[in-house]
C-alpha cells in the first residue's frame, strides 16, 4: 500500500499543452554545466553563438552582451547586441562579466594571438571571471600565453561539430573510454543525415489508417507493397551499416588520440579560481555535501543528448579508478521540467515502502535539490546491458519474460483494492476523455465508444486494484543486469497510486514495435496493427502476459477492455506536448486509439478482452 499519493495525481496535475516540448527545440549551451556555478549575472559573447545557445544564456542570466560584426537573427529579451570592428570596445560596454565565451571560431585564434583583443577582454573581466571557448580538430595547437591565467581545464567534446553533447576532462581517459564503450557520445555522422535517402526509397503512411490489410486488396497491390517493403528494408540495412562503420571509425580515433578531437577550454584570469577546475562542478559537490556525501575527488563526465528540452543533462560520477560509475546525476535543462525530477525523487522514495520489489532493480536516491531553480537528483548507477541489445524480440525471449514478471511483481506487491472506488476510476477516465477531445479531432462516434467503455466502472460490484505504476516502461528504460535480472530506470512519470495493466500494455507495445521492425515493418501503426490485431507469435505473448498479470493482481475481466483503450488515450494526451497543432491528427497514440476503436471486433483483440 502506498501512502501520501492520490489516485493518478501526476496525470491530473499535468497540463497537456500541444507544442510545449517540440522535437528539435532543445536547449543549447550544454557547456554551461561545466562551470563551477550556474548563478550568472552578466555574460559576454565574443561572436554570435547559435540561437539555441543565446536563448539559454538569456534564460539563465540577468543580461547577455554579444559583440559581433553581424546583425542579430532575432530580438531576445535580456540580450544586448553590439557591432565591433578592430577589437575596439563599444563605449557602452563597461561591465564586469561572470563568463566571457568566445562563441565564434573566427575569434578563437585571434583571441590567443591578438594583444589588442586580449586587452579589451581583460578590461571586461574581474577576479572571478571565467573564459570558455572551443577548439576544433587541428594539427596546430596554439597555447594560451598572453594572459596571466589559471591552468586551463580542457574537455573532450563530441560531436566534432554543432552543439556539444558529451564533455569529459581531457586528461581522464578512463572516463572517456567508458563513455565510448557505452555509446555515451554523439557521433559526428548521425542517422538523421540519411533522411533524404529515406524519402527517396519511400515510406508508409504515418497514420496507417489507409494502409491496413483489406480483403479488397488485390494480389498485385500486395505484391507491389511487399517489393517496396523489401527495398526499404535493404536500403535501411545498407544505411545503418554505413552509419555503423562511420561510428566505429570515430570511436577508434577517440580511443587512440586526442589530436583530432574537439576540445572545450575553461580558464580564468585569476589563479585563485584554479580550484574551481578540480573535481566535478562545484554546484554538484555542494548539493552532494548537503546529504553528507563527498564527491570532490570523483572522476566525472557529462552527457546532454536528445532532441527535446525535457531530456536531462546526465553527470556520471566515478570513485577513484573505478571502471564503472557509482552515481549518476540528472539535471533539468529548463526549470519548466522540474516537476518530472521532483516526481522521480518522490516515486523512488515511496518505492522503498513496497515489499516484494528488489531494491537492486531500480535506482536509489543519493541526494537531490536545486541550483539556480534547476532540479537535480543523484542516484545510484545501475550497470548492465540495455534491454534492446539483449532481447531477441521473439515470443520466447527470456528478457521479455523477465520484464513481464517484474512489472507483474510490482503490481502484485503494490496492489490496493481499497484506495479508490471503481466509480471514481470511471469519473477520472471520463475527465481525461474530455481533455482528449479538447486537443484532438475526436469524432462523436469515437467519443461515444469511449464513454461506453468507461460506463463499466459505474455499473460493477468488482473491486478495482490500484498499483504502483512506472509510467514510461518502454524497452529503452530497461536494463539487463549481469545476473540476468531486469532493472528499470527513469521514474519521472511514475504514479504511486496508478492504473493496473497500463505498464504492461505499454511495455508490450514497444516490444511489439521492435519485433515488427525485425520483420521489416518500419511504420509504427502498421507494426501495432500486425502484433496486436493479427494472429502472430507476439500477439500470443501479449494475450498470455495480460492473462498472467490480471490473475496475479486481481483485475476483474470486465475492466480489461476499458483499461486497454484508456491506456492509449492517456498516452495520446502525454504525446500532445510533443506535437504541433497541425500534427495532432497524425499523433501516434491517437491513431493507435482510433485503430483499436475502428477494429474493435478483431478476433485477436476480443481474445485479449475475454481473458
Amino acid at each position: 500500500m502506498i501512502k501520501h499519493a492520490g489516485f493518478l495525481d501526476v496525470t491530473q496535475a499535468t497540463e497537456f499543452v500541444p507544442g510545449t516540448n517540440i522535437k528539435g527545440d532543445v536547449a543549447g549551451a550544454n557547456w554551461l554545466f561545466l562551470l563551477p556555478s550556474l548563478v550568472l549575472d552578466q555574460v559576454l559573447c565574443l561572436g554570435a553563438p547559435r540561437l539555441s545557445t543565446l536563448r539559454t544564456l538569456a534564460r539563465m542570466s540577468q543580461r547577455v552582451v554579444v559583440l559581433d560584426s553581424t546583425e542579430p537573427e532575432e530580438e531576445i529579451e535580456n540580450v544586448a547586441w553590439y557591432q565591433i570592428t578592430n577589437f575596439i570596445q563599444p563605449t557602452s560596454v563597461a561591465e564586469r562579466y561572470d563568463v566571457i565565451v568566445i562563441a565564434a571560431q573566427q575569434y578563437v585564434q585571434q583571441f590567443k594571438r591578438s594583444a589588442a583583443l586580449q586587452a579589451m577582454l581583460t578590461q571586461l573581466s574581474g577576479p572571478q571571471t571565467l573564459f570558455y571557448w572551443e577548439e576544433y580538430p587541428s594539427f596546430q595547437r596554439d597555447t594560451f600565453l598572453k594572459l596571466p591565467t589559471a591552468q586551463p581545464r580542457y574537455y573532450w567534446l563530441t560531436p566534432l561539430q554543432g552543439e556539444a553533447v558529451t564533455a569529459v576532462p581531457l586528461e581522464d581517459r578512463w572516463t572517456a573510454d567508458f563513455f565510448l564503450d557505452q555509446g555515451l557520445f554523439s557521433p559526428t555522422v548521425q542517422q538523421k543525415m540519411f533522411k533524404p535517402i529515406k524519402k527517396l526509397v519511400g515510406g508508409s503512411s504515418s497514420t496507417g489508417l489507409n494502409n491496413g490489410t483489406s480483403s479488397k486488396q488485390t494480389a498485385g497491390k500486395r505484391l507491389k507493397r511487399g517489393i517496396r517493403r523489401s527495398f526499404r528494408q535493404v536500403a535501411r540495412v545498407a544505411g545503418l551499416t554505413m552509419l555503423s562503420r562511420f561510428e566505429l571509425a570515430e570511436r577508434a580515433l577517440n580511443h587512440r588520440t586526442t589530436l583530432l578531437t574537439r576540445r572545450g577550454v575553461l580558464t580564468s584570469v585569476s589563479r585563485d579560481t584554479a580550484t574551481f577546475f578540480q573535481g566535478p562542478p562545484q554546484y554538484l559537490c555542494d548539493l552532494a555535501d548537503d546529504s553528507r556525501l563527498d564527491i570532490t575527488h570523483y572522476r566525472w563526465g557529462l552527457v546532454a543528448s536528445g532532441e527535446y528540452s525535457s531530456r536531462k543533462v546526465l553527470c556520471f560520477l566515478f570513485p577513484g579508478e573505478a571502471a564503472a560509475p557509482e552515481f549518476i546525476v540528472k539535471i533539468v535543462r529548463d526549470a519548466r521540467f522540474n516537476t518530472r525530477l521532483e516526481n522521480e525523487v518522490r516515486a523512488l522514495t515511496l518505492l522503498h515502502e513496497v515489499d516484494g520489489v528488489d531494491g537492486d532493480t531500480f535506482p536509489q536516491v543519493a541526494f537531490s535539490g536545486y541550483h539556480t531553480r534547476l532540479a537535480m537528483v543523484g542516484e545510484t548507477f545501475i550497470g548492465g546491458v540495455p534491454f534492446r541489445q539483449r532481447t531477441t524480440y521473439r515470443e520466447d525471449c527470456p528478457c521479455a519474460a523477465e520484464a513481464v514478471a517484474w512489472f507483474t511483481r510490482l503490481g502484485e506487491a503494490s496492489a490496493d483494492s481499497t484506495a479508490v472506488h471503481p466509480a471514481e476510476v470511471g469519473a477520472r477516465l471520463g475527465d481525461l476523455l474530455s481533455r482528449l477531445k479538447e486537443i484532438y479531432p475526436v469524432t462523436p462516434e469515437e467519443s461515444a465508444f469511449m464513454e461506453q467503455q468507461f460506463s463499466v466502472f459505474q455499473n460493477t460490484e468488482s473491486a478495482f486494484p490500484t498499483v504502483f505504476q512506472h509510467g514510461d516502461p518502454g524497452t529503452w528504460n530497461l536494463m539487463i543486469q549481469d545476473d540476468g535480472r531486469l532493472a528499470v530506470l527513469d521514474w519521472e512519470a511514475a504514479e504511486p497510486t496508478g492504473i493496473p495493466l497500463w505498464d504492461l500494455f505499454y511495455f508490450l507495445r514497444s516490444y511489439a514495435a521492435g519485433a515488427a521492425k525485425k520483420e521489416g515493418i518500419g511504420d509504427r501503426i502498421q507494426a501495432f496493427r500486425h502484433q496486436f490485431l493479427e494472429e502472430t507469435p507476439i500477439n500470443r505473448l501479449i494475450t498470455q502476459s495480460a492473462r498472467y498479470y490480471a490473475d496475479r493482481i486481481g483485475v476483474a475481466p470486465e475492466f480489461i477492455q476499458p483499461l486497454f483503450y484508456a491506456c492509449w488515450m492517456h498516452r495520446a494526451l502525454k504525446e500532445s506536448t510533443r506535437l504541433t497543432e497541425k500534427k495532432l491528427a497524425k499523433g501516434h497514440y491517437f491513431n493507435i486509439l482510433r485503430l483499436c476503436i475502428r477494429e474493435h471486433e478483431q478476433a485477436a483483440l476480443q481474445r485479449l478482452f475475454q481473458l
